[in-house]
């Protein structure tokens, strides 16, 4: 019984950081990914693709359906922090390029006319 508690939470941990991982890194760009309907499909498709492993001894339903939560929690997670990243990583990249162009303005301008 510990031994089946044990795999159902390794499970739902790894489904929830792959999930996850894979959201930021690869999905990052996917507009669909921000649909709220997105981590409850996703959820339900990694629950349905591990059904059939519960045949095994140790690994039961209740460890798919765990798997299936922390993949549907992985995508959530980050879609809710990708927007507000992007909005500072931009924001930060532009004052950092406007003060470069600035700076470099400065230094190659012709001097004075006298």
């Amino acid at each position: 019984m510990l031994i089946g508690l044990l795999v159902g939470a390794a499970a739902l941990g790894g489904g929830f950081f792959g999930a996850r991982k894979f959201t930021r890194e690869r999905l990052r760009f996917i507009d669909a990914i921000r649909h709220p309907a997105a981590p409850v499909v996703a959820g339900i498709t990694a629950a349905a693709i591990a059904w059939p492993v519960a045949i095994l001894p140790v690994i039961t339903v209740w460890t798919a359906a765990a798997f299936g939560l922390g993949v549907g929690a992985g995508v959530a997670w980050p879609v809710a922090i990708l927007p507000v990243i992007t909005v500072w990583t931009a924001a930060a990249f532009g004052l950092g390029v406007g003060a470069g162009v600035a700076s470099g303005r400065d230094k190659r301008l012709p001097p004075p006319a006298p």
